[in-house]
């Protein structure tokens, strides 16, 4: 050792490099120091790359180093320089995993990762590349950095590794920094479950856990709605719908009563066609119209409801309402048609459903279903002097004699008035001789 120095100095001198070698692996046999060992074969390695020109040679040196020092991190960074010199891609990868390994300082793992990756990327190593970007990501991770989704995207998808990416997504959401991240995780591995390995069960679940992160994350949400819905999961589906309301309720925004609507309608559709729970539906549907006033969907489906509960004077007063709230005259009749329909036929209120219908004839005459129901009631024999009263004008209108006949005879075995009698008597007689 304390003539190395002189030593090196002579075959520098003489330039026997040969010689210098021999003498150096000559020294070897009788050292057992590690350090001293790999200083020798260091210095072996520098002659035959410097002097001699040979890499081959100087690599086969450092390599015999490496086998005896595995942890020698600067053997191994040169050993990957010569490699890359030698473009010798299997080699260079294995010594970067020796340095991702070996190394403490975190950005040194990282830049040998990224190297390595590229390598095995060159040479169309999906498999192993997909391994090397995972190591990488997670010391992103403890960095608070998560920037290589789209990448292991791809490499998934080429490597056919979409299972071990979903497991693997899992086991780093729990131990990820902060919960940004951890969204950020569960999300991708969400939309992976689904999308890529048709495990929506899984990806319901890995949603359900994000949702209870945040409790205001709409996103998560809005996917368990479709996954629920598509697995027919109605229970959760429900339970889903609800949580949304109770982030969008209280907020004027348009956006958010446009999603209240929404939800809404889903849930009393799901409670009157599914669960048979008219109450519940009903007051979905009422949310609605409390929200949006005159919603058609909803004032059909309470129309439904309360027609199938029998609920008729909630049904009245639901087309009343209905009614006042529309400024076109027809279809204000069509409610108060119905309205007189359901007075009539389901309450038995024959003079309150007339009153509807000469309302109706008041702003239409001769509207023809106010007429068809009038002329229904008289050959019932329900309301008949009413009923004749408001068809008389128009059955002369019309000349329908033969069903005028009808009405004046019944009013003329009615009435007791003889001025009215002999009234009757004349136009039922001309009618005869002229028409009939």
């Amino acid at each position: 050792q304390q003539n190395w120095g002189a030593l090196k100095q002579f075959y520098t001198e003489n330039e026997d490099w040969r010689g210098y070698i021999q003498t150096l692996d000559d020294a070897l046999v009788d050292v057992s120091d590690a350090s001293q060992r790999v200083e020798i074969q260091c210095e072996i390695a520098r002659v035959f790359e410097t002097w001699l020109n040979d890499l081959d040679s100087a690599v086969q040196r450092l390599e015999q180093v490496l086998d005896e020092a595995p942890e020698n991190l600067s053997v191994a960074r040169t050993l990957e320089t010569h490699y890359s010199a030698q473009d010798n891609r299997v080699k260079q990868v294995a010594v970067l995993q020796r340095i991702v390994d070996g190394t403490e300082v975190p950005q040194e793992a990282i830049d040998a990762l990224e190297h390595g990756i590229v390598l095995l990327e060159a040479d169309e190593h999906a498999d192993e590349a997909f391994d090397w970007v995972c190591r990488l990501a997670e010391l992103e991770l403890e960095q608070g950095r998560f920037e290589q989704a789209d990448r292991l995207d791809h490499l998934a998808d080429q490597a056919e590794r979409y299972l071990d990416y979903s497991n693997w997504l899992g086991e780093v959401a729990d131990v990820a920094p902060d919960q940004s991240l951890r969204r950020q995780i569960l999300l991708r591995r969400g939309a992976i479950l689904h999308d890529q390995l048709d495990q929506n069960q899984e990806a319901i679940q890995v949603y359900e856990r994000l949702a209870s992160i945040h409790d205001a994350d709409l996103e998560p949400l809005a996917i368990l709605e479709k996954l629920t819905y598509q697995e027919q999961d109605w229970t959760r589906f429900e339970q889903v719908l609800w949580r949304q309301i109770d982030i969008h309720r209280g907020n004027d925004e348009e956006s958010s009563r446009d999603h209240l609507r929404s939800s809404y309608l889903k849930i009393a559709q799901l409670r009157e066609d599914l669960f048979e729970d008219n109450a519940q539906a009903s007051g979905c549907y009422q949310s609605v119209l409390d929200l949006c006033p005159g919603d058609r969907t909803s004032l059909d489906g309470l129309e439904r409801i309360y027609r199938a509960d029998e609920r008729w004077s909630d049904l009245i007063n639901l087309l009343r309402e209905d009614m006042e709230r529309v400024s076109d005259v027809s279809a204000a009749n069509t409610r108060r048609l119905s309205i007189a329909s359901v007075i009539n036929r389901q309450m038995d209120d024959v003079d309150s459903a007339i009153d509807e219908y000469t309302q109706v004839l008041a702003d239409e005459p001769g509207r023809p279903e106010a007429l068809a129901a009038l002329e229904d009631l008289f050959d019932a024999g329900r309301g008949q002097i009413r009923a004749g009263h408001l068809l008389e004008p128009v059955l002369r209108q019309t000349e329908r004699y033969d069903r005028l006949v009808e009405i004046l005879v019944n009013r003329l075995d009615t009435t007791g008035e003889p001025v009215e009698r002999s009234g009757l008597l004349e136009e039922l007689s001309v009618i005869q001789e002229q028409f009939l």
